[in-house]
């Protein structure tokens, strides 16, 4: 859980838009015992998760909100039908069921839409015959709800065009001085500038503007980059930097075996 809410942490600050995933449902009938513990919830929205996506009962819980009293986050959760099953497997009078999810940026907000589909053919293990199916709180087939946007880093038209650009000819340049003018107090434009760097290939650059490494994650870089250039002044020079030397990350020491 830990390793998780760092990595989802990270994430976060990229402004990513996070979904979660399971398989079991979160609440149940009184005498059942085969659904989720939902105290797992809070640390799921304490870490930046307002959507979440789950199965198991076999029916399209269109919407479920998950709510603390005594926080300010909330948690969307949608459950789908199944693809496949007949009576023994599905809810009584419930058919094969799936859930389309829609979702869109407006200006600073997210538009999240849910299109319910479901099989009209009445025979078990029949092809299924797919149709609109209807919400049955609203009798619609189709729900949405407006989420705030994420927070992003930067939002960046040019840059986000140079590094599309990139994609396409494998020329990251332009994209990365424009990072670079930004990385200097902004870590996330700093981790993307050297991750373009790395794809450009880019690897003497990459030694130079980091140089002696103060961060596990900066000596990966510069390490990752000598293994590319497979230089032996290189590597000597590497792997006596300071900061490799006395990292405590096994990952990093074993890294040295292959300079």
């Amino acid at each position: 859980m830990t390793l998780a809410k760092t990595q989802v942490k990270e994430m976060v600050k990229q402004g990513r838009i996070l979904v979660a995933v399971w398989h079991h449902n979160a609440s149940g009938r009184p005498m059942a015992n085969n659904y989720l513990d939902n105290r797992i919830l809070n640390p799921i929205i304490d870490m930046g998760i307002h959507i979440a996506l789950h199965g198991h009962q076999h029916y399209s819980g269109v919407v479920e909100e998950y709510h603390n009293a005594f926080k300010s986050g909330k948690l969307l959760m949608f459950s789908t039908g199944s693809l496949y099953g007949a009576t023994e497997a599905l809810s009584y009078g419930t058919p094969r069921q799936y859930n389309i999810l829609e979702m869109e940026k407006e200006n600073d907000k997210l538009k999240l839409s849910i299109h319910l589909r479901e099989d009209c053919n009445p025979v078990e293990y029949g092809i299924p015959t797919w149709v609109d199916g209807r919400i049955k709180e609203i009798g619609a087939s189709s729900w949405e709800t407006i989420l705030p946007y994420p927070v992003q880093p930067f939002d960046d038209i040019e840059l986000s065009d140079l590094i599309n650009r990139g994609f396409e000819t494998g020329d990251y340049t332009e994209a990365i001085e424009m990072l670079r003018e930004k990385s200097a107090e902004d870590k996330i434009a700093r981790k993307r500038m050297l991750d373009l760097m790395m794809k450009g290939k880019q690897y003497n650059d990459i030694i130079s503007y980091i140089g002696d490494p103060q961060t596990d994650e900066d000596a990966l870089f510069v390490m990752k980059a000598a293994y590319e250039l497979n230089d032996k002044d290189i590597n000597a020079r590497v792997k006596a930097y300071r900061g490799i030397k006395t990292s405590q990350s096994a990952h990093i020491r074993k890294m040295v075996d292959y300079l």
